[in-house]
């Protein structure tokens, strides 16, 4: 049996992918540095409909008030829909 040695084309192709995916590995740590602790409203405001879809409330954020501010209406409808 013979095993790879330096000079055949068989350790290339690592190397290769370990430079193209560095420059893509030191874009997501910066952007994970630059928003921690950042939150994204529109996934609370979702489940916020869903839930109150589920407790019989409506498709609404607050009970009571009609006003519709959902961006992802399949999302939200179907969160309420499984969560009841």
């Amino acid at each position: 049996m013979e095993y790879p040695t330096q000079g055949s084309g068989i350790w290339r192709l690592p190397i290769v992918l370990g430079v193209l995916a560095l420059p893509w590995l030191l874009i997501a740590a910066a952007a994970v540095v630059r928003f921690q602790g950042w939150t994204v409203d529109d996934f609370y405001i979702t489940y916020r409909y869903a839930e109150n879809l589920a407790q019989g409330s409506g498709f609404v954020y607050n009970p009571g008030e009609r006003v519709f501010g959902v961006s992802i209406l399949g999302w939200g409808s179907s969160w309420g829909c499984f969560t009841w």
